[in-house]
């Protein structure tokens, strides 16, 4: 029997066709994606976390990607912390119960968020009011903003600190765009962490924190290069009190990373 070409089938092919002809033909794109690949792998690189949400399509994208990340893509290689922010029924109740819906988002970003965290988040419209107060809250805390977003990419434009608009006309089509981002960050994301084996130390537990003079300034210069503050406080710390914890707590709070001298 010969198959019936349905020409309902055929049009959403050529709108996706016409999508991604549309996303190569601009050298922006490409340039935003490296560059949010380069963000994501320094976030992970200084031990900080990368969260994900969304809403419907946009939060099974989410939590695609932190899968990814904590799972693996395409390498063997330590898991790296990511968290869908979309997951949690009891949280995402409880707080959309107490707060309003609104407020899903933001307020796991308040629990969870620190300083040189990024929240990564899809929204085919920019307009979704419980991401942009998650956009808010994180920029309020010292997180990275990224979004990828659709149409004229709404408010949540002006709060990321980089962002792609898919082109698209419909939810699906911007959606596909997305996911496709999505696996190409991934991609570079896991291969650059590789290739210089940050992450492979992970395994070690608190002994992988442990560092020779030569390992730390390393660690140190790398650090630097990626704009990070460090600071550096030392004691005898054989009998651990309540002021020694005061000293770490108010050292750590003066730059992004702490290395404590033995």
């Amino acid at each position: 029997m010969k198959a019936k070409t349905s020409p309902r089938i055929l049009k959403s092919i050529r709108e996706t066709i016409y999508n991604l002809q549309t996303l190569l033909k601009s050298p922006k794109p490409a340039a935003v994606i490296h560059r949010i690949a380069e963000v994501m792998a320094e976030t992970l690189r200084t031990g900080n976390r990368i969260y994900f949400c969304g809403n419907g399509g946009s939060a099974a994208d989410s939590q695609h990607l932190a899968g990814e990340f904590v799972g693996r893509f395409q390498m063997e290689r330590a898991a790296l912390p990511a968290i869908s922010l979309t997951t949690d029924t009891t949280i995402l109740t409880a707080i959309g119960n107490d707060y309003g819906f609104e407020k899903v988002f933001s307020r796991q970003v308040e629990a969870l968020g620190e300083k040189g965290d990024l929240i990564f988040i899809f929204s085919t419209s920019g307009r979704a009011v419980n991401t942009i107060l998650a956009a808010k809250k994180a920029r309020e805390l010292g997180v990275k903003v990224v979004a990828l977003l659709g149409k004229d990419g709404g408010p949540l434009k002006n709060l990321a600190d980089l962002f792609i608009i898919a082109p698209g006309n419909t939810t699906a089509r911007i959606q596909e765009i997305h996911i496709l981002i999505g696996h190409i960050l991934t991609e570079i994301v896991e291969e650059t962490l590789v290739k210089e084996g940050i992450k492979k130390e992970k395994s070690a537990g608190i002994a992988g924190k442990i560092k020779d003079l030569k390992e730390l300034q390393t660690i140190v210069k790398t650090l630097k290069e990626a704009g990070k503050k460090v600071v550096f406080t030392n004691g005898c710390f054989d009998l651990l009190h309540q002021g020694h914890l005061k000293l770490f707590q108010s050292a750590r709070a003066e730059g992004d990373i702490l290395i404590v001298g033995l």
